[in-house]
């Protein structure tokens, strides 16, 4: 019994997001947005990190020649 109660109160969170409630939807919101924004800046920096190691690449091309 014990080792059900554990499964359950482990699957909590998945069993609130399954409620359709509305509280837990602007939760689940929050998160998505909050996830969207973090994927948005990691996207930034790897473009910036390319963009760098193209322009490294450009002037080191240039020195070449």
């Amino acid at each position: 019994m014990d080792l059900f109660k554990k499964i359950v109160s482990s699957m909590g969170p998945m069993i609130d997001i399954v409620t359709p409630q509305k509280k837990k939807d602007e939760e689940i919101q929050e998160v998505a947005n909050n996830a969207f924004v973090i994927f948005l800046m990691g996207a930034l920096v790897g473009f910036a990190v390319c963009i760098m190691l193209i322009g490294q690449n450009i002037i080191t091309i240039n020195k070449m020649v």
